[in-house]
């Protein structure tokens, strides 16, 4: 995503531009700050005043941010005693309990301080009522607790720094120079509190620059690009998944839980159909940002803001430069900003759980991103030792004997790969036993059929499935299984062992697992070599696209949506194969007679299954 319009020397148009990102400070941010910062006693209090040994006091508490009429309603709990202080004594103690209101006006001066200007007070008992206060009373409120409350400010000058640090991380080193001098213009805009919190308006000036020119996304990318954007995906992937798990799991609500599941898997599924109708385009990975942000933050900003503490400057540098990437799409063609490995880390600093120096894209099991999905534990029956792509294939016989596959009649061999090497003379033989070879189709088929039906009962008990979908899942688990893979997880070919994987080289196994889908949130050597775990990971994505996404639109739709058996097994189909949009895409394309290939074939597949028209197999469970 460098952008060439930076980088040619022939002469451009320019032009200038005063941009304005938003940064807003939501009233949760807004109170935690204010708590953390003012109210620092016991039960986040504060002693405005302490006279005469305690004789006069004023305690405030349980500040509370909200919007009314235009202004920031601030409302604090007001806790008064009077006496008077007679030879170290307080005679005469007189207490008063109740609400303090400011009506507030937001301002910022240059050095980024945020203060409150008082447009009015009222004052409430503890029942949110009026009361009146005059008098000595009202005197020492108005002297101690307003005079206090009006001094508050909130420091935005850590966040600001920690977001031009960020943006400047994200522009590539031939537009360095040009680019610090961009954001060393950024300064304070307009500011006004809104229902939603206070909404500043950070400033910058964009000048002298080329005109930014619309990305051609017919251009082919050569493979060197593709490889490029691959990695910044990547890259993008890991930090998506780094600020899911940041999310404390217990506080998420059901419908948090399936929105970052949702926008995880459609940022998939997105990336791999880009992959394979080339259009993977240069700024697809900003693109990507921005939309799954879009989505997301409410989720961020109704958690981290909620307790004090001293990550919430950074948390709210997390949400500003968040923010601030997605006002930049229009101009980062102009500017040079690229969503790089570099920026996402120094993101995703700001809210990780732990100290973080890279964000890794790898295959290795994630527990709490299953925890944060609801997904819970899965059964490893039959865990295998088992890694990497393909082995020799063993003889466990004597070697006077052979295996025949075919017309293949492999001699003992005893060169193993090292993936193979630890692997025990019984888990070969456990995987020799679901190769097809050829001959007592029936068998092999009843074996597979046998096994699939056993982890879609295993899925049913354990997500409690209603008992009138139940056979219907069956059904759906075992065409699925004969259209993903004609029920094999592995082949053997040419005295080799290796998994089915599917003609893109993304999806392993019986059930077809696509490994960049479902990265961390299933065991990829499991998926592979274990046929068990494969099965019961199959069923268990079915049943989520099932009754998380199926169901749950047929159901919110007004009027309800009534599709018959084979329409619902298509469209659960389509998700599996193609994510959680793919619901509204396969109705579509029904509806339009135009469905792909794919829906047709497993169609077919359905239909025979519901028949009983098992001789249809021999078209694809053949040696190969």
């Amino acid at each position: 995503m460098v952008l060439a319009a930076l980088c040619m020397a022939s002469p451009q148009p320019a032009w200038s531009e005063r941009v304005e990102l938003p940064l807003t400070l939501d009233y949760q941010l807004l109170r935690s700050l204010v708590i953390y910062n003012n109210f620092k006693e016991a039960g986040q209090k504060s002693i405005v005043m302490n006279e005469q040994q305690g004789c006069r006091r004023i305690i405030l508490s349980e500040p509370s941010f909200s919007f009314e009429n235009g202004l920031i309603r601030f409302e604090t709990r007001v806790f008064t005693s009077i006496g008077i202080f007679v030879a170290g004594k307080c005679r005469f103690p007189v207490s008063w309990e109740g609400r303090l209101v400011l009506y507030e006006e937001p301002q910022i001066n240059n050095n980024w301080s945020v203060s409150f200007k008082v447009r009015d007070t009222d004052i409430l008992d503890v029942d949110h009522q009026p009361y009146k206060v005059v008098g000595t009373l009202w005197n020492l409120i108005d002297k101690w607790a307003v005079k206090w409350l009006k001094a508050i400010e909130v420091n935005l000058a850590p966040p600001i720094t920690d977001l031009k640090n960020m943006l400047e991380a994200q522009i590539p080193e031939e537009t360095k120079e040009r680019g610090h001098a961009i954001l060393e213009t950024l300064a304070p805009g307009s500011i006004a509190a809104g229902p939603e919190g206070i909404a500043l308006k950070l400033s910058v000036d964009i000048q002298g620059l080329p005109a930014p020119e619309n990305e051609d996304e017919s251009v082919v990318l050569s493979p060197q690009e593709r490889v490029y954007i691959t990695r910044n995906w990547e890259d993008y992937d890991a930090y998506l998944v780094t600020i899911i798990t940041a999310l404390t799991e217990e506080a998420l609500t059901p419908e948090e839980r399936f929105l970052l599941r949702e926008v995880l898997l459609d940022a998939r599924y997105s990336f791999i159909e880009a992959l394979e109708t080339e259009k993977l385009g240069n700024d697809f990975v900003r693109k990507q940002f921005i939309e799954s942000w879009g989505r997301i933050a409410p989720v961020f900003r109704r958690q981290l803001g909620a307790d004090p503490s001293e990550s919430l400057l950074g948390y709210l540098a997390f949400f500003t430069a968040s923010d601030a990437l997605a006002v930049f799409d229009r101009i980062g063609p102009a500017i040079g900003i690229e969503i790089s490995a570099n920026g996402l880390l120094r993101l995703a600093q700001l809210v990780a759980r732990e100290k973080i120096d890279t964000l890794a894209y790898n295959f290795v099991l994630n527990d709490r991103l299953r925890k944060i999905f609801d997904l819970g534990e899965i059964q490893g029956e039959g865990e295998t030792s088992i890694t990497g792509d393909s082995a020799p294939w063993p003889e466990v016989e004597p070697a006077s004997q052979t295996n025949s596959l075919g017309r293949f009649r492999l001699p003992f061999i005893f060169r193993m790969s090292e993936a193979w090497a630890a692997a025990s003379s019984e888990e070969i033989k456990k995987l020799q036993e679901w190769i097809y070879q050829g001959s007592k189709r029936d068998a092999y088929v009843e074996k597979i059929k046998s096994l699939l039906m056993a982890a879609a009962s295993s899925t049913i008990e354990k997500k409690a499935i209603e008992p009138d979908l139940q056979d219907f899942y069956r059904r759906l688990v075992i065409a699925t299984a004969w259209q993903e893979s004609c029920f094999r997880q592995f082949r053997a070919r040419k005295g080799n062992i290796s998994y089915i994987r599917s003609y893109n080289g993304t999806s392993v196994g019986l059930m077809q697992i696509n490994e960049r889908v479902w990265r961390g949130i299933y065991d990829r050597d499991q998926l592979r070599w274990n046929i068990r775990y494969n099965c019961r990971v199959g069923c268990e994505i079915l049943q989520l696209y099932l009754t998380k996404y199926a169901l749950r639109k047929m159901r919110s739709a007004e009027p309800p949506m009534v599709l018959d058996d084979t329409m619902m097994a298509c469209v659960t189909y389509s998700m599996y194969n193609g994510g959680p949009r793919q619901f509204d895409k396969y109705l579509k394309r029904k509806k339009e007679n135009a469905c792909y290939a794919s829906d047709n074939l497993f169609a077919d597949k359905y239909a025979w299954v519901v028949e009983g028209s098992w001789q249809h197999i021999d078209s694809c469970l053949v040696e190969k």
